[in-house]
C-alpha cells in the first residue's frame, strides 16, 4: 500500500477512535493526514470506503489470532491469545466502542461481521472441548451448553472496552482485561488443571503497536 493511504487510513483510525464514525468528517482526517480534502478523496471517495479497508484489517488479524490459537489451546496459548486480543482491541479502539455506528455505516461490513461472529463462536466452541476432551475444564453440559459458554466467552472479550467506558476506567489496564477474560473459564477449571493456571504470569501490559493496513 502507497505511504499516502497508509497515513490516510491511520489517521482516519483514529478520528473514528475519538469522534466516533458518525461525527468524523473528512476534514478532521485530511487534518489529522495532515493533507488536502481533495489530495485524500482522491485515493478514498468517502469515510465508508475508508472503514470498510480498516475493517476488512481487523477481520483478517482476528481470524488469524484464533486460527493460531486453535492449533493447540492449552491454558498459555490461551493466554497469549488474549494479550494479542487486547492489543487488537487498543489498535483498532473504533471498532468495539462504536459497533453500532460501524454496522449501521456499512451494509458490507455488517453482513461480513454476522458471519465473523458465527465463525468466532465456532473457534471457542472447539477450544472449549479441547480442553474439556483433555480434562482442563468441567462443566454441566444441560445446564452451560458449550455453545452458550462460546458466546458468553466471546462477549466478554469483545464487550471489555465498552464496559469499561461506561465504568469510566481506563482501556488500557491489560491485568483487568485478562482477568474478566479468565473469569469465565476460572470455575470450569479442573483441580488437576488448577497448577496449569496458576503457572500463568503477566508482570506488565504488552505493548501496542499501530500497524498499518495492508490491503492493496
Amino acid at each position: 500500500m502507497k505511504p499516502t493511504k497508509k497515513r490516510i487510513l491511520l489517521a482516519a483510525k483514529d478520528c473514528f477512535a475519538t469522534k466516533g464514525v458518525a461525527a468524523t468528517r473528512l476534514q478532521d482526517i485530511a487534518e489529522l493526514a495532515g493533507m488536502s480534502i481533495g489530495n485524500m478523496v482522491y485515493h478514498f471517495r468517502n469515510q465508508v470506503e475508508m472503514l470498510e479497508v480498516i475493517y476488512t484489517s481487523f477481520q483478517q488479524r482476528q481470524e488469524e489470532l484464533l486460527q493460531d490459537i486453535c492449533l493447540s489451546p492449552v491454558f498459555s496459548n490461551i493466554d497469549e491469545y488474549l494479550q494479542n486480543a487486547f492489543q487488537l482491541h487498543q489498535e483498532f479502539l473504533f471498532f468495539p466502542l462504536h459497533t453500532p455506528e460501524v454496522l449501521s455505516a456499512s451494509p458490507r461490513i455488517s453482513s461480513e461481521w454476522r458471519e465473523h461472529l458465527r465463525w468466532k463462536d465456532l473457534q471457542l466452541e472447539l477450544m472449549l472441548r479441547f480442553n474439556q476432551a483433555r480434562g482442563a475444564l468441567s462443566w454441566d453440559e444441560e445446564t452451560y451448553p458449550v455453545g452458550d459458554l462460546a458466546v458468553l466467552w466471546r462477549r466478554t472479550i469483545d464487550g471489555w472496552p465498552m464496559h469499561r467506558v461506561v465504568e469510566q476506567k481506563n482501556l488500557d489496564d491489560f491485568s483487568a482485561f485478562r482477568k474478566s477474560a479468565w473469569s469465565v473459564l476460572l470455575s470450569l477449571i479442573t483441580p488437576e488443571a488448577r497448577p496449569e493456571y496458576l503457572r500463568l504470569h503477566f508482570t506488565s501490559a504488552p505493548q501496542v503497536q499501530n500497524t498499518v493496513i495492508d490491503e492493496e
